[in-house]
């Protein structure tokens, strides 16, 4: 365990950033009070939150010295999904819920994670108690169960006023929780003032809409601080565990399978429940064992990793291309027609039909890229454009050899009362086909 008061009382000779900008910002302690600062060149990895030593630059600013370690980060992924520390050194975690917009009990649970991770003492808080919070409230026993504290108030009528100002005391804590559930209306409460932007929600999507646009430590008392951040729906867990798989794990091979592209994996799984993995990391190569589980919406076991959206291109010269097509084609034939068996054999084919709805959103789901992406898209539909063709079905190509062939053996002879029932058969089928990709793109999920 932590002692939270330690951690405040060990850096009360620093001062504490609470706004920056830049290359500028405030800082505080409580012999100089609130003051501007401008950072070296060194100093590029300042964040709000962190202790540091300064020096006058004049009578009106101050140059920072040095920062200190932090004992906790709060981290998210930028734009770019590279980590990014939003506050840190924090005491305590403030998760806010209420009634609208619906708490995201995932959201919670992440929070919950990060809070553990980051040894930080967390405490729901659920506003708008004036609205109706029963089954709320039923839900949220789950955490108070855990032995996570729950506060109910409605900022909006200051109920449970008191007892919420009370639990901010001699920490440094950040109000976190989904966009319009009242994170600047508490903090205007803490701070007895409207000073800071808030918005209602959005009537027609019942969602809140961001109006933190920058982090900032407001200063409630001596020994008590509050964050305020914009929407940190991207946090980032920071788990640094040897015993798991990481970003940039190299895998080698897969139950003594070798591994050369992502499509592999899959493969040499098979339908094993368990596995041996050998990775690559830091030149060095690590084996882990994992009990996999099965996925009963998807038919198959997942070990839980996905592929990279940095597509690696290999260009080839044209010799090279014509014979990596020629390794590719009839690959592509072969993996289709076995996935096509599957279907068949786990009765799933007629809910994986889908038309020009469901073929943009697996387009999406797979992160195509722009150009390169639409052309690879239409190549793999021309491939099985040709295998659909060549099936034995009337008014397809395949059913035209079919008939021709038929033909051919009764010397062109076949009545003509053959030929129409043949020809309603192919297009009772391409109809019910129809139908069923229509209905499949209806109701794609």
């Amino acid at each position: 365990m932590y002692n939270h008061e330690t951690l405040i009382k060990q850096d009360d000779n620093l001062a504490l950033i609470t706004e920056l900008h830049g290359n500028r910002g405030l800082l505080w302690n409580d012999a100089i009070g609130f003051i501007p600062f401008i950072t070296k060149k060194q100093h590029q990895g300042l964040v709000v939150g962190d202790f540091v030593n300064y020096q006058p630059l004049d009578d009106n600013s101050v140059v920072i010295d040095n920062i200190k370690q932090p004992f906790n980060k709060m981290e998210r992924l930028n734009k770019r999904g590279v980590k990014q520390s939003i506050v840190n050194n924090l005491t305590q975690i403030i998760l806010v819920v209420s009634p609208e917009p619906k708490p995201n009990y995932l959201l919670i649970d992440k929070f919950i994670l990060i809070s553990e991770l980051m040894k930080c003492q967390l405490t729901i808080v659920l506003n708008k108690i004036d609205l109706s919070v029963t089954k709320i409230e039923h839900e949220l026993n789950l955490y108070t169960g855990l032995g996570y504290e729950l506060i109910k108030i409605s900022a909006k009528t200051k109920i449970n006023e008191i007892n919420l100002t009370r639990k901010f005391q001699d920490h440094r804590s950040v109000l976190v929780g989904q966009s319009g559930v009242g994170k600047s209306t508490i903090t205007n409460l803490l701070l007895s003032s409207n000073k800071i932007k808030t918005r209602s929600l959005s009537t027609k999507s019942k969602k809140g809409k961001h109006t933190t646009t920058a982090t900032k430590i407001h200063l409630l008392n001596m020994n008590t601080f509050l964050t305020d951040t914009p929407g940190i729906e991207n946090l980032h867990p920071n788990i640094h565990s040897i015993n798991d798989i990481q970003k940039g794990d190299i895998i080698t091979s897969i139950n003594n399978q070798i591994i050369n592209e992502f499509n592999d994996i899959p493969k040499a799984i098979g339908s094993e429940t368990f596995i041996s993995i050998d990775l690559l990391r830091n030149n060095t190569i690590i084996t882990k064992k994992f009990e996999l589980k099965f996925n009963s919406e998807l038919q198959k076991y997942l070990i839980g990793i996905s592929s990279t959206n940095n597509h690696i291109i290999k260009r080839y010269l044209f010799f090279k291309s014509f014979s990596q097509s020629l390794y590719f084609v009839p690959n592509y034939y072969l993996s289709t027609y076995k996935y096509l068996k599957q279907s068949i054999n786990n009765n799933t084919i007629t809910k994986e039909l889908s038309g020009p709805i469901g073929i943009v959103k697996m387009a999406d789901q797979l992160k195509l890229d722009k150009i390169k992406g639409i052309v690879l898209l239409f190549i793999v539909i021309s491939l099985f454009v040709g295998i659909f063709n060549l099936i034995p079905v009337p008014l397809l190509d395949g059913g035209h050899i079919v008939y021709f062939i038929i033909r051919r053996i009764f010397s062109d002879s076949l009545p003509e009362f053959v030929t129409k029932i043949y020809l309603i058969v192919g297009f009772t089928i391409i109809s019910f086909l129809f139908l069923v990709v229509t209905f499949n793109d209806i109701f794609y999920k």
